[in-house]
């Protein structure tokens, strides 16, 4: 019934959902993911003699913290996005509730296609859903097909693998859009995420012209995604520098052009 971890997946919001959609089939879910990701000055305490550890495979708190909590947040957005399929389809849950069995066969079925706004969950601060994302193990030979046998156990710890799977199977099948926050990721988040060498791929910098590059890491990954901006309490956005009538969401995306994450007007499409 969802209990203890997580609210949204329990069986009388799951009720209530039912009961809204009658009138608004639009009704939906917005998961508030947080910003889970891993902090640099936690992740390279963990170098020792001058060995670089993988995150998962160390002792560190941190680093079971983050896996903890992203295990515990794909388990409920599967359990809420089935509510929504069994809504969808008239499929009886009321034996069942939740069934991860039931679930994964139904995400990897070719019969359904889905599209943005099918499934009415949104994941907001979902940038740590590119942890461990590496785009020649994910895809077979540049297309867009997923690579079931990218992620091998000897190089690739249970995370990166079980992440791999949830972004193919849950978020591209099901078109679950994520928010991406970009100044407040830049502002809050300088180390965004790491490779398995501990080296920077955010393109971040003390400069605060600088935008991360974690739009274009999303649209390479082939992942609905929106741009956001985070709560004027947590960091103000600025004016655009250029277009002083662009502030908030516009302002973002000035900013992902002018820094070419949105390299082709095609992408703006791609963009919920």
């Amino acid at each position: 019934n969802g209990f203890p971890f997580y609210a949204l997946s329990h069986k009388d919001v799951n009720e209530f959902v039912k009961l809204m959609k009658i009138d608004n089939p639009k009704f939906g879910i917005r998961v508030h993911a947080g910003n889970g990701v891993m902090r640099g000055s936690t992740l390279k305490s963990d170098i020792l003699d001058n060995q670089k550890i993988k995150l998962i495979n160390s002792m560190s708190l941190m680093g079971y913290s983050f896996a903890f909590h992203m295990y515990i947040l794909m388990d409920q957005i599967r359990r809420i996005i089935w509510n929504m399929i069994c809504i969808k389809f008239n499929i009886d849950s009321s034996d069942t509730d939740y069934c991860f069995t039931k679930f994964d066969q139904f995400s990897r079925s070719n019969v359904h296609v889905f599209e943005v706004g099918d499934i009415n969950v949104r994941i907001g601060h979902g940038v740590a859903f590119l942890y461990g994302f590496d785009v020649e193990k994910e895809f077979v030979n540049g297309s867009n097909d997923y690579n079931d046998f990218g992620y091998d156990h000897v190089n690739d710890n249970h995370l990166i693998r079980d992440i791999a799977i949830f972004r193919n199977y849950v978020l591209r099948k099901f078109k679950i859009v994520c928010e991406l926050n970009p100044t407040s990721n830049h502002m809050l988040l300088p180390d965004i995420f790491y490779d398995d060498n501990f080296e920077d791929i955010s393109n971040n910098s003390n400069d605060p012209n600088v935008i991360t590059s974690t739009l274009g890491t999303f649209i390479e990954a082939r992942l609905p995604v929106t741009l956001c901006t985070d709560d004027d309490g947590i960091w103000a956005i600025h004016k655009c520098k250029q277009h002083h009538f662009h502030i908030s969401v516009p302002s973002e995306y000035c900013n992902e052009i002018k820094n070419e994450s949105i390299a082709d007007p095609r992408y703006i499409d791609m963009l919920v």
